[in-house]
C-alpha cells in the first residue's frame, strides 16, 4: 500500500545516509586526551566538532535505528550499545580526511554530485524519473535539508578522491595469489586406525589404596554444591493490575479517547499511470472508458507489469498528501474497477484506476469492553508499581534489610532454604516456586550476606530484590557415599591410560616401518581412509573433529601421529596418504574471488594506516567529560586509558 511505500522509501534513505556517513574504514584508537570543559566534543587539527553538530548527528543515527527497530530503541539503549562513541569516532574519521583534502586542495565536483543524486532511485517518482518533490520529502523525513545533504555529498566526493590516491594502482601480486590459492586449495587423504578402550583386555580389581588415591585426585567431582538461603521480592505490574475496578463512565471515556483505533476509514487499492502531457493522459483515460484496464494499457504502451503501476492500498488522507485533494476526491468517488479522469499534480498527469474498495469499519464499545478493562488495568498496574518502587528505594536508601522493606510496603517475599545455583534442593528436586525465581537465581549467587539491597528491573516494568541470608559452602562428600562413582571413574581412566600406552606402542611400530593395515590385525580392526579433504573446506561438511583435521594438514605425506578420539574412548593413529597441492588455473571463479578478497584486505589495511597517519599529523583531542555530560553524566562509562 502507499503508506508502506513511503515508509520503505524513508527506511531506504536512512540506510543510504547511514552508509554514506559510516566510513568503511576500521575503527582506530584515539588518545584519551582530556581537554578543558569547552563546547567542543573533539578537535581535529584546527577544526572543532561542536556539541550541537555531534548531537544532531547522534539524533540522525538514532532515528535511523528507530526506523529499523522501532521507537523503543531509545537514547539510553543506544548509549548502552556504544552508538554515541561510534558516531563521534566516525565524525573524527571523516573530518580528519576532510581537513587533509582541504589542505591538499581537493574538492568535490558539483556536476558529479548532481549527477549522482539524480541517479539515486530513492529520489525517483513512480515513473522512474528524478523528482524534486520526492527529493525534498525524503530528506525532510531524514531530518536533513538539501543544502546539508549536498554539502555532505561534496565532502564525500572529496574524501573519495583522497582515498582513491591511496588504494589506486596497488594490484595484488600474482605470486601472492598463486601461493595462497595453492595452500588453501590443497587436498589430502589420510588413513586412520582407531584403538579403543574395548581393545584393552580384562583389568584386575583395584585395591583400596588405588581407589582412595583416585578419590583424592578427582575429589572435585565429589563435592556437594554450595547451598544458600535466599529471599526474593518480585514486583510485577500484573500482580497489581487485578486490584483495580473501573466504572462504566471511565470505560466509555477510554473508548472515546481511542476512537481512531476503532474507526477504520475506507481504503482503496489503486493502480496509476503517470504521463508527461494532458493529451496522452486523455487518450489513456478514453481507453479505460472503452473497457481496457490500466494493466493492459501499461503492458501495451510501456511494457510495464502490474507491479510497476500498483500503489497498493491507500486511504484518502495519504493520497491527498502524496498527490493532491483533487486526485484523492476522484479516486474515492469512482466506482470499483473505474478509472479517474486525468489529474494534474507536480509530477505530471495521472490516471488512477481503483481495483478494490475496502469499506470503512467500526468496532463497537461492547466488542472492546474487555480489552479496555485489560488495558486500563495494565496501566493501573504500572502506576502502582511506580509508587511501590519509590517506597522501596527510599527504604533501601535508609539502609534497611529485606524484612524491613517488606514491613514498610506490605509486600511478601518468596523464602527459599538450601537451594543450589541450579535451583535444586538437597534431595535433588526442583525447588518450589522455581518458575518464578530461576531467572533471578544468578543474582542470588553473586551477592553475599549483609550486602546492600539493589533493586533491579526485569521484563516490562517489573522489578526484583534478592537478599542472601545464609551460605553453606561446598563440602566433600564422604568416600562411602561415592565409592561406586570412584570405582567406575578408576576403571574408565585406567582403560584410557592403557589404551594410550597401547596406542603409543603401535605408533612407535608404525614409525618404525610397519603399515597400519598390518598393525590393525593385532586389534581385529580395519583401517579407515578419509574422503578427500580440502584445507579451506567448511568444517560443517566434515565428519572429523577439528584436532584430527588440523593434524592431517600438519603432517607430511607418509608421516603418522596420534590424536585422542572425539568420543574419549580411545586414540586415533593418523597417517597422511595423499597430498595434492591446489592448482591456480583449476577454478577461475575461486581464484578471482581470492584475488578480490586479498585486494580488498590490502586496500582496507592501507586506508586504515593512512587514516591513522592523517589523524596523527593533524592532532586529535576528545573532550570525554563533555561527552559524558551530554548523556546525563554517569550513563557513559569511563574510557579505558589510551583508547576512545
Amino acid at each position: 500500500m502507499l503508506t508502506s511505500m513511503r515508509n520503505g522509501l524513508n527506511s531506504f534513505l536512512v540506510l543510504f545516509l547511514l552508509g554514506l556517513l559510516i566510513s568503511s574504514f576500521a575503527i582506530w584508537g584515539i588518545g584519551d586526551i582530556f581537554t578543558s570543559r569547552s563546547m567542543s566534543v573533539a578537535t581535529v587539527g584546527e577544526k572543532e566538532l561542536t556539541a550541537d553538530q555531534y548531537l544532531r548527528e547522534f539524533q540522525s543515527r538514532l532515528r535511523g535505528f528507530q526506523a529499523q527497530f522501532g521507537p523503543e530503541f531509545d537514547t539510553e539503549q543506544a548509549v548502552s550499545l556504544g552508538v554515541h562513541r561510534l558516531v563521534l569516532n566516525e565524525m573524527i574519521q571523516r573530518n580528519s580526511l576532510d581537513e587533509e583534502a582541504r589542505l591538499l586542495g581537493l574538492v568535490g565536483a558539483p556536476a558529479s554530485v548532481a549527477k549522482a543524486i539524480r541517479e539515486m532511485d530513492v529520489f525517483h517518482d513512480p515513473s522512474g524519473n528524478f523528482s524534486n518533490y520526492s527529493y525534498e520529502q525524503a530528506l525532510r523525513s531524514a531530518g536533513l535539508s538539501p543544502q546539508v545533504f549536498e554539502k555532505s555529498m561534496l565532502d564525500e566526493h572529496a574524501r573519495a578522491q583522497l582515498v582513491d590516491t591511496v588504494v589506486t594502482a596497488n594490484p595484488v601480486p600474482k605470486a601472492l595469489v598463486d601461493t595462497l590459492y595453492t595452500f588453501r586449495k590443497e587436498k589430502r587423504q589420510a588413513k586412520i586406525l582407531n584403538i579403543q578402550t574395548s581393545d584393552i583386555g580384562p583389568i584386575d580389581e583395584p585395591d583400596d589404596a588405588a581407589l582412595q588415591a583416585s578419590f583424592e585426585q578427582f575429589k572435585n567431582y565429589y563435592m556437594r554444591p554450595e547451598y544458600r538461603e535466599l529471599q526474593f521480592l518480585l514486583i510485577d505490574p500484573l500482580n497489581f493490575s487485578n486490584e483495580v475496578e473501573f466504572s462504566e463512565d471511565a470505560l466509555l471515556q477510554a473508548y472515546d479517547e481511542r476512537i481512531n483505533q476503532y474507526l477504520i476509514p475506507e481504503t482503496r487499492e489503486v493502480q496509476l499511470l503517470v504521463l508527461e502531457d494532458e493529451d496522452t493522459a486523455n487518450e489513456i483515460y478514453a481507453r479505460t472508458q472503452g473497457g481496457e484496464t490500466l494493466v493492459e494499457i501499461a503492458r501495451d504502451l510501456l511494457d510495464f507489469t502490474i507491479e510497476d503501476i500498483s500503489l497498493g492500498e491507500t486511504d484518502f488522507y495519504n493520497l491527498e498528501i502524496d498527490y493532491n485533494e483533487v486526485a484523492a476526491d476522484r479516486v474515492f468517488t469512482v466506482a470499483e474497477g473505474g478509472a479517474t479522469a486525468p489529474t494534474q499534480t507536480m509530477f505530471g498527469w495521472h490516471v488512477f484506476q481503483v481495483t478494490k474498495i475496502n469499506a470503512a469499519t467500526e468496532t463497537r464499545f461492547a466488542d472492546v469492553r474487555g480489552e479496555l478493562i485489560a488495558e486500563l488495568s495494565s496501566i493501573a498496574g504500572y502506576d502502582a508499581v511506580y509508587e511501590v518502587v519509590e517506597r522501596i528505594e527510599d527504604s533501601i536508601a535508609a539502609g534497611n534489610d529485606m524484612d524491613t522493606v517488606l514491613e514498610e510496603t506490605g509486600l511478601s517475599a518468596i523464602n527459599i532454604s538450601d537451594i543450589d545455583r541450579n535451583g535444586l534442593n538437597k534431595d535433588g528436586s526442583l525447588t518450589a516456586d522455581a518458575e518464578k525465581i530461576l531467572p533471578f537465581l544468578a543474582a542470588g549467587f553473586s551477592a553475599l550476606p549483609g550486602d546492600e539491597l539493589i533493586l533491579q528491573s526485569y521484563g516490562e516494568a517489573g522489578y526484583y530484590l534478592v537478599q542472601v541470608n545464609n551460605v553453606v559452602e561446598p563440602e566433600l562428600k564422604p568416600y562411602e557415599e561415592v565409592a561406586g562413582e570412584v570405582r567406575t571413574r578408576w576403571y574408565n581412566n585406567e582403560r584410557i591410560r592403557r589404551a594410550g600406552v597401547l596406542a603409543n606402542e603401535t605408533l612407535v611400530a608404525a614409525q618404525g616401518g610397519k603399515s597400519l593395515d598390518e598393525l590393525a590385525q593385532n586389534f581385529n580392526a580395519s583401517v579407515i581412509e578419509t574422503d578427500i579433504i580440502q584445507r579451506d573446506q567448511a568444517r560443517g561438511n566434515l565428519e572429523i573433529t577439528r584436532p584430527v583435521f588440523d593434524l592431517i594438514f600438519s603432517l607430511n605425506k607418509g608421516e603418522i601421529d596420534m590424536e585422542r578420539s572425539s568420543t574419549n574412548d580411545g586414540y586415533l593413529l593418523i597417517q597422511v596418504s595423499t597430498v595434492v597441492a591446489g592448482i591456480p588455473n583449476e577454478d577461475d571463479i575461486a581464484y578471482q574471488e581470492l584475488k578480490q578478497t586479498l585486494s580488498a584486505e590490502i586496500s582496507e589495511g592501507l586506508i586504515v594506516e593512512y587514516q591513522k597517519a592523517v589523524a596523527e599529523s593533524l592532532g586529535v583531542t576528545v573532550n570525554n567529560q563533555l561527552l559524558e555530560d551530554l548523556f546525563n553524566g554517569g550513563v557513559v562509562s569511563s574510557n579505558i586509558p589510551g583508547q576512545f
